[in-house]
């Protein structure tokens, strides 16, 4: 009896865990980085206004600071779930915890062009909809590992909202030159052995 109240409390715990990841980052192809809405509900409440363009935070999502532009463009068509006209479709990187709005920093902003409405997020409904593109060809080194997690806060500077969830990396790793080097020379062994065998 013990041992199945343990085991239900594991698969709670694993269950409330999933629940707070909220977008799964697929870091594939680095040219078209994908974040994901995985469907589940928001950890906190938060109405960010729209004089500010909601936003959100992806924090510590680079592995070390780096200086990307305000307005890059965002594909895709990832946007909080109770406000799907404010689509996320730009975003520049910064210092959240710093209350540093854009510059160079480790946090990924992502945000909408859009003022008309304001951004919020209910614990009593999904967090997002649909998928964000990003090209990070040019940051490929600075891309977080498969599993690494991180906060998903409201807004782009630190304003003591609440997270409202956490991010994931997720998808195939991004393999070494030395991967593809090693992979010719087993395949080469394998012909060699091959050969002998038929001989």
């Amino acid at each position: 009896m013990k041992r199945l109240v343990l085991a239900s409390l594991a698969t709670c715990a694993a269950i409330s865990a999933q629940a707070a990841v909220l977008l799964e980052i697929d870091i594939s192809n680095p040219a078209a980085v994908r974040f994901t809405a995985t469907g589940n509900l928001a950890a906190a409440d938060s109405v960010y206004p729209a004089s500010i363009n909601g936003g959100i935070t992806i924090e510590n999502f680079f592995t070390s600071s780096v200086t990307i532009n305000q307005d890059s463009p965002v594909g895709g068509t990832l946007t909080p779930f109770l406000n799907g006209n404010a689509l996320y479709d730009l975003f520049g990187s910064y210092e959240y915890a710093e209350n540093v709005e854009f510059g160079t920093g480790n946090d990924l902003s992502v945000y909408s062009s859009e003022s008309s409405e304001s951004q919020i997020f209910s614990t009593e409904s999904i967090a997002f909809a649909g998928e964000a593109v990003f090209d990070f060809s040019a940051f490929i080194e600075l891309l977080p590992a498969i599993g690494t997690t991180g906060n998903i806060f409201p807004g782009y500077t630190f304003d003591a909202e609440p997270a409202v969830g956490q991010w994931t990396v997720v998808g195939a790793a991004i393999p070494e030159p030395s991967t593809y080097a090693m992979g010719a020379g087993l395949l080469a062994l394998g012909a060699v052995a091959l050969r002998r065998r038929k001989a």
